[in-house]
């Protein structure tokens, strides 16, 4: 009698546990917060059979990379693609069913201080083996086209738009009349070539080409800044928040709608029989799907704020989309950093949108030395910025408590300035790896960002991420300084200690502008708080060979007296 009394307990823990896991292979939430993906940006979707995979570009110079996924939310492998040139990214990725076989094209810049651009095309194997790449403009191009469509690849190669087969031959060349216009799109349907076209002083213009390279069309259309080319027919995408359907070829309007959610609005991908706008208001990010007949298939909203870059391909039931964490102040003067960023991969079912999120929580960040500014200036605006010696960083403890019901073992803390951070090596974005943090239990870490200038009334945003959870979503766990420039200006704390050369691989000097004694004692920690090494110094240079490559924090006492600072240390 008495086990038989743990029949139903154990009856609705197998419930839950199972109504837990289905929820959660159903609706999920991926935060690409590995190390390797430091400075990721994601640029386009495919799914094929059980495999879910995202391109784009990793590092600040952006690499082309892939990420795969399977339907349920694994993360299964992730792929940093060569190319022979400073800067590139993934922005289109097909599929084959004839010879089994993906395709992907990548549009590159030779360096940022060099004119000329080229395309890379990849061909893989249906398990992602990396087949052929091909740079197909090694005399250089100078547009930034780049898709498949059908069995061709089309890409921009000067003012021509260049068509090439599955083996990246090419099989023909229409050029085109530009003059003030930029290029931003192109079909090629049947044997008509489409290009979209706008301009600074002007309306945009829709362009059509025949094989033998006469134009056959050009229309002016008003108010448009992404045209989408579904079904024979063309949908455009203007600032006045109406989105107009036209026939095809004649470019006559047909229909028109106001769109629901006007706000800074952007469109997205087209599917097969539906195509994406996305709208930005109030902080919030809406993704609407239309069919050809105007009409919202489906609404969907993350709930969370600050979410940048949406884009999303549906399959089956289900919606899968990506997009970058990113809390800011919108103003349309201002575009937020774009470095301090964790994109994300996210799949949703348009009837039941919830998303199982764990959590963790920055329960405490207490800042560790002061900054003063060398020089404020005040723009005419009233806006006051201050600037700083981007040589020191600024050094804080932050207390995360992990308040999900799995143990962590890593995760990433990024901060982003509304103003500016500097590019140095991992600033604004801290891995925090080879810690094992039960349920329930606070880890204090040490952190440091090296800081340009401030806006006045810009804050010091603080976030952590770890894979397969959004953590310290912004919208309940913020942690915002509202104005930096007086809120690190404390008094009674520690005295700052320069380091140089900062980064550095083998001898590290400290600078006090004092005089050394045996009485001083020195403290080496890693990000994670840990104690390295503790000596006694009897000379300004300190021996950091042993170090593995990363950020460390160095405390000095001398007495009563206590020295901050922090550097890196590079192979």
């Amino acid at each position: 009698m008495r086990s038989s009394n743990y029949i139903v307990p154990i009856f609705i823990v197998l419930i839950l546990f199972f109504f837990r896991n289905t929820l959660t292979a159903q609706n999920f939430e991926y935060a690409l917060s590995q190390k390797e993906f430091q400075e990721s940006s994601i640029k386009t979707i495919n799914i094929t059979g059980n495999k879910v995979i995202l391109g784009g570009g990793v590092g600040s110079c952006m690499s082309p990379a892939i990420w795969i996924f399977d339907t349920s939310g694994h993360y299964l492998s992730f792929q940093k693609l060569e190319v022979p040139y400073e800067y590139g990214f993934i922005n289109d990725i097909r599929y084959d069913s004839t010879n089994e076989q993906f395709y992907m094209v990548a549009p590159v810049l030779v360096a940022d201080d060099v004119g000329g651009a080229s395309t890379v095309a990849f061909s893989f194997d249906s398990d992602l083996n990396l087949l052929q790449a091909k740079d197909l403009f090694p005399e250089l191009g100078s547009g930034s086209i780049a898709k498949y469509q059908s069995h061709y690849l089309l890409t921009e190669r000067q003012d021509s738009i260049i068509i090439l087969d599955k083996k990246f031959e090419e099989i023909h060349g229409i050029g085109y009349v530009s003059n003030q216009y930029y290029t931003r799109d192109a079909w090629l349907v049947d044997s008509t070539l489409v290009i979209f076209q706008n301009s600074i002083s002007s309306d945009a213009r829709i362009l059509l080409y025949n094989w033998d390279n006469q134009i056959i069309g050009n229309t002016i259309i008003s108010n448009t800044s992404k045209v989408f080319l579904l079904k024979q027919r063309l949908f455009t995408l203007g600032s006045d928040s109406i989105l107009r359907k036209y026939s095809f070829p004649e470019i006559q309007l047909l229909d028109s709608t106001y769109l629901p959610n006007p706000g800074r609005l952007e469109g997205g991908n087209t599917h097969e029989n539906t195509f994406e706008i996305i709208s930005y208001l109030n902080k919030q990010a809406v993704v609407e799907i239309y069919d050809t007949n105007l009409n919202v298939v489906y609404s969907l909203s993350s709930g969370l704020t600050g979410e940048l870059e949406l884009q999303g391909l549906p399959s089956g039931q289900n919606y899968y989309h990506t997009g970058r964490y990113h809390d800011y102040q919108f103003d349309s003067s201002f575009y937020p950093n774009v470095y301090a960023v964790i994109p994300y991969l996210r799949k949703v079912n348009p009837i039941d949108q919830s998303i199982p999120r764990d959590h963790i929580s920055i329960t405490h960040i207490s800042l560790k030395n002061d900054l003063h500014p060398i020089s404020i200036q005040t723009a005419q605006n009233g806006r006051t910025t201050y600037r700083y010696d981007s040589r020191d960083p600024l050094i804080s403890e932050i207390s995360v408590r992990n308040t999900t019901s799995d143990t962590l073992y890593n995760f990433v803390i990024y901060k982003d300035i509304q103003g500016e951070i500097n590019c140095a090596l991992y600033n604004g974005y801290h891995y925090v790896e080879n810690i094992k943090l039960p349920p329930g239990d606070t880890i204090q870490i040490l952190d440091s960002i090296y800081v340009n200038y401030i806006i006045a009334d810009r804050g010091l945003y603080y976030y952590t991420a770890a894979p397969n959870h959004m953590l310290s979503d912004s919208s309940n766990y913020p942690y915002v300084l509202a104005d930096i420039s007086t809120s690190i200006h404390q008094k009674n704390l520690p005295n700052k200690i320069r380091l140089y050369p900062n980064p550095a691989s083998d001898i590290l000097t400290l600078d006090l502008g004092e005089r050394y004694g045996s009485t001083l004692q020195l403290e080496i920690f890693s990000i994670t708080g840990q104690k390295i090494s503790q000596i006694r110094v009897k000379t300004n240079q300190i021996d950091i060979q042993h170090l593995s490559p990363g950020i460390y924090y160095v405390r000095l006492i001398e007495r009563d007296k206590i020295f901050l600072g922090a550097f890196i240390k590079t192979e």
